[in-house]
């Protein structure tokens, strides 16, 4: 069974509409749904380390082989654009980094790009340029969240393999609330799209 986890209702409300067969399970916010045939188990918990309450829940309930941390990042990478997709092959939290089990990425055509890099996750949201400038530069990192670092920690002391799959749904600026807000349907879209691709293929 691979496992999705989304932060936020917002997003995981688009997100469960991309899902077929969706069912609500006995646990509080679990619930499970098939893409492409295949099994998903799927939630939403919190930002930040909250998210590893529903994590740890799913895995100790639910046969759960792979994890997916998945839903909107802001742009640390000046050249990416709104609805940009990353592909974590890195996962970045002070001097800490962990590297993906993913070995690959399908080719895609889509209007927006899917790019293979670097997924810093820190506490607070980034809302200045300048911070995201200075992060950007210290890390190396193409986009910022506050959970897939968590969750890649988590699944690594477990043996499990995960992957994070983030959408860009502002650019770091002082208006990222209320362009998150108006971006997200399409940023989670784009998301499922990439997804789906790689469930195909693990």
């Amino acid at each position: 069974m691979i496992f999705v986890i989304i932060a936020l209702k917002k997003e995981f409300n688009y997100w469960v509409g991309h899902l077929t067969a969706l069912k609500e399970t006995t646990r509080k916010r679990l619930y499970t749904g098939t893409i492409r045939g295949k099994q998903i188990l799927t939630t939403y918990g919190g930002l930040g380390y909250r998210v590893l309450h529903r994590l740890k829940e799913g895995i100790d309930n639910f046969p759960v082989e792979k994890v997916i941390v998945t839903g909107s990042a802001g742009a640390l990478d000046p050249q990416l654009k709104i609805g940009d997709v990353i592909v974590g092959d890195r996962v970045i939290s002070g001097n800490d980094y962990l590297e993906s089990d993913i070995l690959f990425l399908p080719e895609f055509k889509t209007p927006f790009q899917v790019k293979v890099g670097s997924i810093l996750t820190v506490k607070l949201p980034v809302i200045s340029v300048n911070r995201g400038r200075k992060l950007h530069l210290e890390y190396e990192a193409d986009c910022v969240d506050m959970e897939s670092y968590h969750i890649a920690r988590y699944c690594s002391d477990s043996c499990l393999e995960w992957f994070a799959v983030r959408g860009i749904s502002d650019l770091s600026n002082l208006d990222s609330t209320k362009v998150w807000h108006r971006n997200l349907p399409q940023v989670v879209e784009n998301c499922f799209t990439v997804i789906e691709s790689i469930i195909e293929r693990i």
